[in-house]
């Protein structure tokens, strides 16, 4: 395993852990083969997570059912 197979598994990794269930995403900042940061997306502090806003906002309902 090469260097970009590893940390592309620890993006995986911490992708994972996103509360987006949309689109999980993770990444990772590295100097000198050290990993410095990680990090996921996700909503905003005091916004609710995608699966409860779903639930809740008539106009995204709606968007999905249109696909």
């Amino acid at each position: 395993m090469n260097w970009d197979e590893y940390y592309l598994g620890i993006c995986n990794a911490v992708a994972a852990k996103s509360h987006c269930h949309s689109r999980q995403l993770g990444a990772i900042l590295v100097i000198d083969k050290r990993i410095i940061s990680t990090g996921y997306n996700g909503p905003p502090a005091g916004v609710p997570e995608c699966r409860d806003r779903m639930k809740r906002d008539p106009e995204i309902i709606k968007m999905l059912k249109e696909k």
